[in-house]
């Protein structure tokens, strides 16, 4: 790392925000976004190179809750936007997934 210059890798700015709605006991919603800044290449520590473009994703979640039973569906980046959240000075970048989906069914022991 050298004096004065930012961390590569790591952007300076960076945020998630959600929304949290309980339509009933039983059913919740999230809405979240994460936005993150541009930052230099992993391994770029001279600040050399140019930067990765910031990104904002969107992502959803729903929830529904039937006596000891829990279902969740999750939609990660619901705008199937292309990003990279990784790529370093040697020229890697690792795209991060398109549009996916999450379920999960989970039951409380008592």
């Amino acid at each position: 790392m050298f004096s004065g210059n930012q961390i590569s890798g790591v952007a300076e700015n960076s945020a998630r925000v959600d929304i949290n709605y309980a339509i009933s006991s039983a059913i919740n919603t999230n809405l979240g976004v994460t936005y993150i800044g541009s930052h230099f290449l992993s391994g770029d520590n001279a600040n050399d190179l140019s930067k990765v473009s910031g990104y904002s994703v969107l992502d959803a979640k729903f929830v529904y809750t039937y006596m000891d039973w829990r279902f969740n569906l999750r939609v990660n980046n619901i705008t199937n936007r292309q990003y990279a959240e990784s790529a370093n000075s040697f020229g890697s970048i690792f795209p991060s997934p398109e549009r996916n989906f999450l379920l999960t069914i989970a039951w409380n022991f008592r």
